[in-house]
């Protein structure tokens, strides 16, 4: 199975339970990513705060972000 690679904005964590407000999408995504993953499936998720290799490193997404500019993400 193929791995399949999230590229998130900046957050200041993926689970949706931080800061002032609890973001309840995160909260169900991540949920489901977890599922995914325990289930045999492949699910990488990269956050530009805490990942930004995964993005500078992915030809097409660099790509991207350059036309597109800060704006994209």
């Amino acid at each position: 199975m193929p791995e399949i690679h999230v590229y998130e904005p900046a957050l200041c964590c993926t689970t949706g339970v931080c800061g002032p407000e609890l973001d309840q999408d995160l909260v169900h995504f991540t949920a489901d990513v977890s599922h995914v993953n325990e289930s045999g499936g492949q699910v990488a998720r990269h956050n530009l705060a805490s990942d930004p290799h995964a993005f500078v490193n992915d030809d097409m997404l660099r790509d991207f972000i350059r036309l597109a500019g800060g704006e994209c993400c």
